[in-house]
């Protein structure tokens, strides 16, 4: 029987160190937003990324932050390609960074 080596693996190069780094900005202790109010533009957290949501993006996002203020179950179901996953993301983003979750 070989005996294994402790803290074999991989070996790290420098680049594998660059994880995505946390926000400086810790999220509020409390909501700062109401989810049933629409937003009419992109949120500065998406902004701030460079990226724009489409305008039917926009509407998913302000669909999945009323249905969650209302506590109501939902699905995203449209052609493929056209952005669930940004969407979600968005969703989730805006949960953390207006206080609704932590």
């Amino acid at each position: 029987r070989k005996k294994k080596k402790k803290g074999g693996g991989k070996k790290k190069k420098d680049d594998d160190n660059v994880d995505s780094p946390r926000p400086p900005n810790i999220p509020p202790s409390y909501p700062t937003t109401d989810l049933r109010k629409q937003l009419d533009n992109d949120p500065e957290y998406i902004q701030g990324t460079g990226g724009k949501l489409h305008e039917y993006q926009l509407e998913g996002l302000n669909w999945l932050r009323y249905s969650w203020a209302n506590d109501t179950d939902t699905i995203l179901a449209d052609e493929m390609g056209l952005g669930k996953t940004i969407q979600t993301i968005a969703f989730m983003s805006s949960l953390y960074n207006e206080g609704h979750c932590k």
